[in-house]
C-alpha cells in the first residue's frame, strides 16, 4: 500500500510541477499525459480531488495522501481501461483510414491520404452523418453509374446502327454496280429519246419500210411495188419533212395525190384537219433530235365506194423529241391509201387518195393539238381534262401494234 501511495503521489508531482521560482505557477512540462474522461460521475483528469476531508493535490497545497491515494488509485484503474479503449478504437480508425476524436494523426499513417477526404468522410465533433444526406449520395452515385452504362449501350447500339447503315449502302452500290446497263445509258448519254421506248426505233425514214409486193387482181406485181413506194414517200412528206413540219407546207404531200384528192385534203388542212395525218409542230418549238419510226405496212384488194381498189395500210408511231419545251410527243397513226382500179377513171381521180385515217397523240398539249398542231405538253398544259386517268402504261403508247382508238384526255 504505501509503495502505490508513493507511486501515485511521484505521477501527481510529474504530472502538476510546482515552478522552483513561482509556486503558485505549475512549470510546463516536457511532455503531457492525455487521460480520457471517466465514464462515472467523477472529478476532472486534471484536477484531482479530494476525498474525506484532504485538501485538492491539484493545486499543491494539501498533502492528505490516503484521500489522493484513494482517488488516484480510481484514476489509474479508470486510466488504465481508457487508455486500453482509447488504443482499441486507434487502430480502428487506423484500419479504416481516420482518427479518433481528440487524438492526433499518426505519422506512420499513409501520408498520400488526403485529410478533407477524411474530414468529410468523418463527420466533425461525433455529429451523426444525415442517413438521408447518404441516401441522397448513394442514389446520385447509383444515377451516375446507371447514366454511364446507359451511355455505353447507347454507345454500342449506335456503332451497329453506323454499320449496318453501311452494309445496305454497300449491297445498294453493288446492285447499281450489275445493273449499271439498265441506268448507264440515261445518265450519259446525249439522246433524248434515252428514257423513252422511242430509243430502240430506227431514226427517220429507215423505219418505214415496204413489204415485198405481189400481184392482185387487176394489178401487177410492179404495179403494187410503185404503190408501196408512193405511199413511203408520202408518209416521209407527212410526218418527216421540215416544209410541212416547220412551215407547214403540204405541197410535198399534195403533190403525190391524184387531183381531185389533193383539192379536197387541202380544204380540210386549211381548216385544221389531219393532225395527225399532216403533222405540223407548233410555233416556237424546236426539235432536239431526228424524229424516230417505226410500223408496217400491208395491202390488199377491196371494194371502195362500189369500185374495186388497192388499199395500202399504213400503221407507224412516230416519236418526236423536243427540245424547247423539253419533252417526247407520240403520234399512232393508221391510214389508208386507196388506188382505185378500173379503164373507165377519169383523169383528175386517177393516182392515190388519202382516205380514211385515225391516230392519236401522247405527250402533246391539249391546246396546240386542238388547232392540228404538236408541241409537248407543260406542267401548265391548258385543255387538259383534271379527271383522266391513264389506262394503258406510257410505254403502251410507243407500240405499233396497240389500236389506234384511246380514249381523249383534253377537255
Amino acid at each position: 500500500m504505501p509503495d502505490e501511495l508513493t507511486l501515485a503521489a511521484r505521477q501527481a508531482a510529474r504530472a502538476r510541477r510546482v515552478h522552483p521560482d513561482r509556486p503558485d505557477r505549475p512549470e510546463r512540462t516536457a511532455h503531457r499525459v492525455r487521460v480520457t474522461r471517466d465514464p462515472r460521475p467523477a472529478v476532472r483528469a486534471n484536477h484531482i480531488g479530494h476525498a474525506g476531508n484532504g485538501t485538492s493535490i491539484g493545486n499543491g497545497a494539501g498533502r492528505n495522501l490516503d484521500g489522493h491515494a484513494s482517488h488516484n488509485n480510481h484514476a489509474d484503474a479508470n486510466g488504465d481501461a481508457g487508455r486500453k479503449d482509447r488504443v482499441s478504437r486507434h487502430n480502428r480508425a487506423r484500419r479504416h483510414g481516420r482518427t479518433t476524436r481528440g487524438a492526433r494523426a499518426d505519422p506512420r499513417a499513409d501520408p498520400r491520404a488526403d485529410p478533407r477526404k477524411d474530414a468529410r468522410a468523418e463527420p466533425r465533433n461525433g455529429a451523426r452523418a444525415n442517413p438521408r444526406s447518404e441516401r441522397r449520395n448513394d442514389a446520385g452515385r447509383g444515377d451516375r453509374t446507371e447514366a454511364a452504362r446507359g451511355g455505353r449501350l447507347l454507345g454500342r447500339g449506335s456503332r451497329s446502327r453506323r454499320i449496318l447503315a453501311v452494309i445496305v449502302l454497300l449491297a445498294a452500290l453493288t446492285a447499281l454496280w450489275f445493273g449499271r446497263g439498265a441506268w448507264w445509258p440515261a445518265v450519259t448519254s446525249t439522246n433524248p429519246y434515252q428514257t423513252s421506248p422511242a430509243a430502240n426505233f430506227p431514226v427517220g425514214a429507215e423505219g418505214i419500210v415496204t413489204p415485198d409486193a405481189a400481184a392482185v387482181d387487176g394489178m401487177t406485181a410492179d404495179q403494187v411495188a410503185d404503190a408501196l413506194n408512193r405511199v413511203k414517200r408520202a408518209l416521209e412528206a407527212a410526218y418527216l419533212d421540215p416544209r410541212l413540219l416547220v412551215e407547214h407546207d403540204p405541197t410535198p404531200v399534195l403533190n403525190l395525190l391524184a387531183p381531185d384528192s389533193a383539192a379536197t385534203v387541202r380544204q380540210r388542212f386549211a381548216a385544221g384537219e389531219y393532225g395527225t395525218a399532216l403533222v405540223q409542230l407548233a410555233s416556237g418549238t424546236k426539235l432536239a433530235a431526228e424524229p424516230r419510226s417505226s410500223g408496217r405496212m400491208r395491202y390488199e384488194r377491196v371494194d371502195w365506194n362500189g369500185r374495186p381498189a388497192l388499199d395500202v395500210t399504213s400503221n407507224y408511231v412516230f416519236a418526236y423529241a423536243f427540245a424547247r419545251p423539253s419533252g417526247v410527243v407520240v403520234i399512232h397513226t393508221e391510214t389508208h391509201w386507196m388506188f382505185p382500179l378500173g379503164s373507165d377513171i377519169r383523169p383528175s381521180s386517177r393516182g392515190m387518195y388519202l382516205g380514211r385515217t385515225n391516230g392519236y397523240w401522247h405527250g402533246m398539249d391539249c391546246t396546240f393539238a386542238a388547232t392540228g398542231r404538236t408541241a409537248p405538253a407543260t406542267a401548265r398544259s391548258r385543255g387538259t381534262d383534271p379527271d383522266y386517268r391513264e389506262s394503258d402504261s406510257l410505254d403502251a403508247y410507243f407500240d405499233p401494234t396497240r389500236p389506234v382508238t384511246v380514249t381523249s384526255g383534253c377537255r
